[in-house]
């Protein structure tokens, strides 16, 4: 069963939460979602939310979903603003990790199907595939690690060796030269559905007016370049130059209070073990920098306080 492809990319006026970076990956970091939501419904959430969280894919049974261009960063390994899991590694996110097996187990497929071909793409091997724990600490992805990493791994490598055996068995055209590049990103006046056929490919309205992407594949065909892992195709007749980026706005610098190790569930406590003022007061003024509006000490608004501050994420 082969998965489908779909894409609800997060507004560039939104870059400066979701993916402030230009980035060239260097691997894939792999996440369980912890809930039971589709796909679909975890990107749409990701991007229409203020949270300075994000991921790049999410897949399920069905579908694998594009939130983040993948030549952006993504907030998702929980190792800072300089991390190599934020700032160099693909994220995906396999959803239903705490639903039925059946559902999960098939979500899990798709995600090995997924990550194998982008190592190809990018002539990485299994090395290049990470799980969120290697950068933070953190379990996850739970459930994969769960039935075991080394289990999920070699059904990646199995997709992989698949994906290779392919082209070794396939009699190869004569060589062609291409005047673009994997990795390239460029400006193009009109694209197609598939790389064989004539067909303008249908794109949104904030799609056709960025009119620019980043060639991921190659093949020999009238419209040999594949953009953005599935958006359209296009020939070099479409191609009319090299994208360059607007530097992105300058962010202010986040800072955050320390890290709260202990086991205690109330923030008083664990603020005070940091060093920090707990009084009601300062408490409201924290909230209010980290996203909490009309501060009244409740408990759901004091967990999520808490919660930043044992993932080191509340912000001064």
């Amino acid at each position: 069963m082969s998965y489908i492809f779909k894409t609800n990319l997060v507004p560039e006026n939104k870059y400066g939460v979701k993916c402030p970076y230009p980035m060239s990956p260097e691997g894939v970091c792999v996440h369980n979602t912890a809930n039971d939501a589709p796909a679909e419904n975890e990107i749409k959430y990701m991007v229409t939310n203020d949270n300075q969280v994000s991921f790049h894919v999410a897949v399920d049974d069905v579908s694998v979903v594009q939130g983040i261009p993948f030549d952006r960063n993504a907030w998702h390994a929980g190792d800072g603003g300089n991390g190599d899991g934020n700032r160099k590694y693909l994220a995906v996110e396999i959803c239903y990790s705490k639903s039925a097996a059946d559902r999960f187990i098939q979500a899990e497929k798709n995600a090995a199907k997924w990550i194998a071909e982008t190592l190809k793409n990018h002539n990485w091997t299994i090395a290049n595939v990470k799980k969120h724990q290697d950068f933070s600490g953190k379990y996850c992805p739970h459930r994969t690690l769960d039935m075991g990493w080394q289990r999920f791994l070699d059904m990646v490598q199995a997709e992989l060796d698949q994906l290779n055996a392919a082209n070794v068995q396939t009699p190869q055209p004569a060589q062609r030269t291409y005047a673009h590049k994997i990795g390239e990103h460029v400006i193009f006046s009109t694209c197609y559905r598939s790389s064989t056929d004539s067909i303008s490919a249908h794109l949104s309205a904030a799609q056709m007016s960025k009119n620019h992407g980043v060639i991921t594949r190659i093949v020999d065909a009238a419209n040999p370049y594949l953009l953005d892992d599935g958006l359209c195709w296009i020939n070099d007749g479409d191609i009319r130059g090299l994208y360059t980026a607007p530097a992105p706005a300058l962010q202010p610098q986040i800072s955050y209070y320390p890290r709260y190790t202990g086991s205690s569930g109330s923030i008083v406590d664990a603020l005070k073990a940091v060093g920090v003022d707990s009084s009601l007061k300062n408490r409201g003024n924290i909230a209010s920098k980290n996203g909490v509006t009309g501060y009244r000490g409740s408990a759901e608004q004091n967990n999520k306080l808490l919660s930043l501050l044992k993932n080191g994420k509340l912000i001064k």
